[in-house]
C-alpha cells in the first residue's frame, strides 16, 4: 500500500513537518513503503500506512524485542477481550479529560495511546503514539494520526506539542527517566505534561500474569518518587489530583460520597493525576 494513501494525504504535511529520526534527529525522506533519514541513512518501516519509528538498536536488542512482543500480545488479548469494563473506562476518561481541561486548537501527543479511545474524546490536533501496531490500526480506523515507536525514543521534533499525555504508562516502561527527557524535548516551552499513574500500588497482584506476560507493572509511585522523577528532569508540578476508582463501588451515589471525603481520611487513592511544566532554566 502506498504511503500517500487516502488516509495520509491530508496528514502528509504533518508527518513531514514534525517527525524526525530517532537515531540522530535528522530530516526524513518519505518513500512508498519506508522512511529514510537523510543524515544517518537509518530506515523505518511503514505498515498499514503507519510509520513505525523503532531504531535499529531497539530492533536488535533482545530485551527490547521481548518487551515489544509482550505488549503486542497484551494488545491482541485486550482487543479480543478487554480486561477493563467500558463503564469504568468511560468514567476514567471523563475524569482525566476534566483534569486536562480545554484542548481546542492544541497539538496533543498521547504516549501509550492504545487504540485511541481516550484521545478520540479530545479536541485539537491529536497524535496516537504506541508500541503496538495492533492498537495503532484501531486508532487509525477512528481517524487519529498514528505513529509507532518507544516512549524512550520519541520521533518528534523539539517543541512540537502543547500537551503530552502519559496515562498509565510510566509504571510500564523500562526507563521512565528517558521517557521524561523525551517528553521535555517534544513539549513546547509553555506546554503541559499530563501524567496519570497508579498511586502506591501493590505490585504483588500482577503475579497472576506470570507465565503469560513477561512485562506488566514494573514499579509503583508515591508523592516522593513522582516529585523526584520530574524534578530531576527539569519539570515542576503545578497541579495534582488524587482519584479513586473501584469496580466494586459501581453505584454512582457511593462514588460521589467517597470522593467528597478528605483525601487523607480513611479512603486511599488508586490513581494520581499531575500537570507538570518545564522549569525556567
Amino acid at each position: 500500500m502506498v504511503f500517500l494513501s487516502i488516509y495520509l494525504k491530508e496528514m502528509d504535511n504533518y508527518f513531514k513537518k514534525n517527525l524526525c529520526c530517532v537515531e540522530c534527529e535528522g530530516k526524513l525522506e518519505f518513500k512508498d513503503d519506508c522512511i529514510k533519514c537523510l543524515d544517518c541513512s537509518s530506515e523505518f518501516k511503514i505498515k498499514n500506512d503507519i510509520p513505525l519509528m523503532f531504531s535499529s538498536q531497539d530492533c536488535s536488542n533482545n530485551l527490547m524485542k521481548e518487551y515489544i512482543e509482550c505488549y503486542e500480545k497484551i494488545a491482541k488479548d485486550d482487543l479480543n477481550d478487554s480486561v477493563t469494563e467500558i463503564e469504568t473506562l468511560n468514567e476514567r476518561y471523563k475524569d482525566l479529560k476534566n483534569f486536562i481541561g480545554n484542548t481546542k486548537d492544541k497539538a496533543i501527543l498521547d504516549i501509550g495511546s492504545s487504540q485511541g479511545l481516550f484521545l478520540k474524546t479530545m479536541e485539537g490536533q491529536k497524535v496516537a503514539f504506541d508500541i503496538s501496531l495492533n492498537y495503532l490500526r484501531e486508532a487509525k480506523k477512528i481517524n487519529l494520526l498514528a505513529v509507532g515507536g518507544l516512549a524512550e525514543a520519541l520521533p518528534f521534533k523539539s517543541e512540537t506539542f502543547d500537551i503530552v499525555i502519559c496515562s498509565d504508562i510510566l509504571e510500564h516502561v523500562l526507563a521512565p527517566e528517558k521517557v521524561i527527557k523525551e517528553v521535555y524535548k517534544t513539549l513546547k516551552s509553555d506546554g503541559s505534561f499530563i501524567i496519570e499513574v497508579p498511586f502506591e500500588e501493590d505490585l504483588l497482584k500482577y503475579k497472576i500474569y506470570e507465565g503469560k506476560y513477561k512485562f506488566t507493572h514494573l514499579r509503583n509511585f508515591n508523592d516522593k518518587t513522582l516529585f523526584k522523577l520530574l524534578d530531576d528532569n527539569n519539570f515542576r508540578i503545578v497541579r495534582k489530583k488524587y482519584s479513586m476508582y473501584k469496580a466494586s463501588l459501581s453505584l454512582p451515589i457511593i462514588r460521589r460520597l467517597l470522593n467528597a471525603l478528605p483525601i487523607k481520611s480513611f479512603k486511599k487513592p488508586i490513581f494520581v493525576q499531575l500537570e507538570a511544566k518545564k522549569k525556567n532554566l
